[in-house]
This record gives C-alpha cells, structure tokens and sequence, in this order.
C-alpha cells in the first residue's frame, strides 16, 4: 500500500557525501559550522607567491589573501574510475572530487548501485571552472598528446552528468543531473 503523504515528485536523500576545507564529512561540517570552527585561514604573502599568485594582484586594495585547503586531492584512484594515465593528467581536479564524493554518497547510503534495484539519481551543481584553460592549454605537450575537445568538455557544467555516468561505469547504474537540468526517469 502507498504512503498517501509521499508524492509522486518526492525525493529521498538517503546518502551524503561532502569535503570542504577542514571537513571531510557532512557530520564534520555541521559540528565545525555548531562549533564556530573557522576553516579558510589568512595566507602570507610568501605563501601566495609560493603557489603562484602575482605580486602585483597582492598589492591590490581589494584583495584577499585568505584560503582553504582540502586533504586527499592528489589520491585520486584513476584506475578505479578507468581512467588512463593520460587522461588523469589532464583531468580537473574538481571534477576528480566529484567522482570521489559520488561514490562517497552511494556508500554512505549503503545503496552502491551494484546492489539495488532501483534508480539512484545524483545531483550536483557547478560553477565555471579555469582548471582546463590554465593548467591544461598552457602545457602544449600535453595539449599534443591527447584528445583536448573531450578535455575542454569536461571542465564545463556538462562534465559533471559525464562524471557521474563514469561513476555509474564502474559501479553498475546511476543517473546524473547537474543544476540545470533534473535527471529524467
């Protein structure tokens, strides 16, 4: 028998996964927001510099030189999602994140979609990311040696549903929506 209160466009979130600087949980994040844990720390000049930044962009009136730091961005396991080495090397890490918090989230809701029957829809959201036009286009062997179409399609919005198709790949069945568009049945 149905449960009259739960609608036909009703969604259950039953998985969570999330990192940001200084969580690397969503359990995390709401003890450190309870707690007035403040995780984006002042940078020195020496360490902006350090990473690259200009010195001239330092000396601007209206900047900023604060940041935030998530541990484990270089462990990604490519082989786990199938990725050849060049095709990781040219990857964003955010996206590599995505995939890793994807997997992370069927885990935590215990439903790895090799094991239910039913439809697991994955929802995320995105902004426009650099990671491909500063670090990709800029190393012309690299550019060279690989497809960069597919590359530049993957540091766009429409990578995610890519990535989460991936995701599906190597673990059985999933959908992907990204903020723009909601997964279909």
């Amino acid at each position: 028998m149905a449960d009259p209160s739960v609608g036909e466009n009703d969604i259950a979130i039953v998985g969570m996964a999330l990192r940001v600087p200084g969580a690397d949980s969503p359990t995390r994040f709401w003890q450190n927001l309870r707690e007035g844990v403040e995780s984006i720390v002042d940078l020195d000049e020496a360490t902006l510099l350090a990473e690259g930044e200009d010195a001239e962009t330092l000396r601007r009136a209206g900047y900023v030189g604060r940041g935030g730091a998530l541990d484990g961005v270089k462990l990604f396991d490519r082989d786990f999602f199938g990725f050849s080495p060049k095709e990781a090397a040219i990857l964003d890490p955010q996206h590599r994140h995505f995939m890793e918090l994807c997997w992370e989230a069927l885990e935590d809701a215990g439903h790895t979609p090799r094991r239910f029957e039913g439809p697991i829809g994955v929802y995320a959201g995105c902004g426009m990311g650099s990671y491909f036009y500063f670090h990709v286009c800029s190393n012309r062997e690299l550019v060279d040696s690989v497809d960069a179409l597919p590359a530049a399609a993957r540091g766009q919005r429409q990578g995610l549903p890519r990535d989460a198709r991936l995701v599906r790949a190597r673990s059985g069945r999933a959908r992907a929506s990204t903020s723009r568009r909601p997964a279909r049945r």
